[in-house]
């Protein structure tokens, strides 16, 4: 048996490296359920923004922010003139219209006379004051969100991560409902102090999500991120050719119709795309599952070099594992030249020239007495 362990072929350490990725990614499934929808407590839609000179939406010539919100004056008030003012019921209010109310004692053909000044009056006045008004509001309430959102995050940076999604993909998977974007690109929120104004403005590339996808065939996913460079996206995402040209080439690579839909269309119907955006705070993407698949996939087409280090907890004795990747010659000079930032005595320039010439050493002793020095030895 001594014999046999000591000479595993790497072609076995690659089919247990194999199989560890498959168990962490089994791990990774049970404890960590893909997003399939967007959450909606920090979601704000891009087709739901406010019409107001104070947000402006999409990257300019002098400026690389996706959104720029200001903080417009509170609007002014709206007092009607006193002979309409009797004949309204409740206050002014811009989020609700006015209602006539027919004063006692007139005739019908009077009645109808006041009816028709109040009409005049909300349609002339009210309603542009109103609409003005309601604009301004959600203004200022967006930027009053965005700032919150800026302290959320600067709290949570390790947890939680800003992204803006273009594209929310519409299909079922296996019984789940998705509603999540194609593509998200991680965000960050700034505050004009002088200015007070927020924006947002990208901060890394944009990516194909697959996670929220979880189910479909490898085949299929496989063609969804070769639209992209290992799921990087290039598309201008704020060009309407581009950025519908990929929606449509991502439906059919999922096989599907290439059917999208407005911003305000209804979500129903079979699979398609919501030509939208929306900016949500969700947990921090790791992106382990994808890169334990890569490794799989590399381990399965026969690559040792993948391997690493898991190579040392793999195999049986370590330090007597070959692997093809190994240059046992260009470590061994580094044991006459060792480097040592800290004064050493001959047990530790032991075990750092052992590992010169193994694989992996085994270090042991109580606090204290320099194991963490001893692995910080330097090439001179």
């Amino acid at each position: 048996m001594t014999s046999l362990l000591h000479h595993e072929a790497p072609t076995t350490i690659r089919a247990r490296a194999a199989a560890l990725t498959e168990y962490l990614l089994a791990v990774r499934a049970q404890m960590e359920k893909p997003a399939r929808t967007v959450p909606t407590g920090s979601a704000i839609w891009q087709n739901g923004l406010p019409e107001h000179p104070d947000c402006r939406l999409g990257p300019r010539d002098t400026d690389s922010s996706w959104l720029s919100v200001g903080r417009p004056p509170k609007p002014k008030s709206l007092a009607a003139p006193g002979r309409i003012s009797s004949l309204l019921a409740g206050p002014i209010e811009a989020t609700r219209e006015p209602a006539f109310r027919a004063p006692g004692g007139l005739t019908e053909e009077e009645v109808e006379e006041r009816a028709a000044e109040v009409g005049e009056w909300v349609e002339n006045t009210w309603r542009p004051w109103a609409i003005a008004t309601r604009r301004i509001t959600a203004t200022r309430e967006l930027h009053a969100r965005l700032i919150e959102l800026r302290s959320r995050l600067d709290m949570n940076t390790a947890g939680e991560e800003l992204v803006w999604g273009h594209g929310i993909v519409h299909l079922e998977i296996a019984g789940h409902r998705v509603a999540y974007p194609l593509v998200a690109t991680p965000v960050a929120i700034d505050y004009d102090a002088d200015h007070a104004v927020v924006s947002v403005s990208p901060q890394g590339p944009a990516r194909l999500q697959t996670d929220a996808l979880t189910g479909l065939d490898d085949q299929s996913l496989r063609q969804l991120l070769g639209l992209g460079d290992g799921g990087l996206v290039a598309v201008d995402l704020w060009d309407d050719l581009e950025r519908r040209e990929l929606f449509e080439r991502a439906l059919r690579r999922l096989g599907h119709d290439p059917v999208l839909r407005a911003a305000d269309a209804p979500a129903i119907g079979g699979p398609h795309i919501h030509d939208t955006g929306v900016l949500f705070v969700r947990p921090r993407q790791r992106m382990l599952r994808r890169f334990l698949e890569q490794l799989r996939d590399r381990l399965l087409a026969g690559d040792t070099g993948t391997i690493g280090a898991l190579a040392s907890v793999l195999a049986h004795e370590p330090s007597r594992l070959e692997m093809p990747s190994d240059d046992p010659r260009r470590w061994q000079p580094v044991g006459t030249r060792l480097l040592m930032p800290l004064p050493t005595n001959e047990a530790q320039e032991s075990i750092a020239q052992r590992l010169s010439r193994n694989r992996t050493v085994a270090v042991q002793g109580p606090p204290g007495t320099g194991k963490t020095h001893t692995g910080t030895c330097q090439v001179k």
